[in-house]
């Protein structure tokens, strides 16, 4: 959920969807110390474009971003089911 999908609501964030995500993204947190922003990147992405356009415009800009700030050539991927 965003600005970019929904007037109003803000910077990209779960919405609704939270109750799934959250839990898990904590897990990650508490288990493996990951902190967002810095070990841990979310691609939150438009789901109404194509899933090429959303592995393009932010599923790939986060990889990069997350290279960047971890300076690292390689990162870990954690993927859900896009429905294609």
């Amino acid at each position: 959920m965003s600005d970019e999908i929904i007037p109003g609501t803000g910077n990209w964030h779960f919405g609704i969807a939270g109750i799934v995500y959250k839990p898990f993204i904590d897990l990650l947190q508490k288990e493996l110390g990951l902190i967002e922003g810095e070990t841990l990147f979310i691609a939150y992405y438009d789901w109404r474009k194509p899933i090429r356009h959303s592995a393009q415009h932010y599923v790939y800009e986060t990889i990069q971003r997350a290279k960047e700030v971890s300076k690292q050539k390689k990162v870990h991927v954690i993927c859900h089911s896009m429905g294609d």
